[in-house]
């Protein structure tokens, strides 16, 4: 599967165990012990306001500069 998100340029959804949420495409979604929380409005991941580990991720990942 993480040869067709390279080939395709797509970043994969990341599990982020700590909030227990789903982040992709600079969106955050909860997660259940059922899975992935559709019915909700995704939150936009602000990286400034990410801590640690999480906010180095973010700025890779949605190619942020602070």
């Amino acid at each position: 599967m993480w040869t067709v998100f390279r080939a395709e340029g797509v970043t994969p959804p990341i599990y982020n165990p700590e909030l227990k949420t789903v982040d992709y495409d600079n969106r955050r979604r909860p997660v259940t012990d059922r899975g992935t929380v559709f019915s909700v409005e995704p939150t936009v991941i602000d990286p400034s306001l990410e801590s640690g580990v999480l906010s180095r991720i973010g700025k890779k990942l949605f190619r942020t500069r602070s």
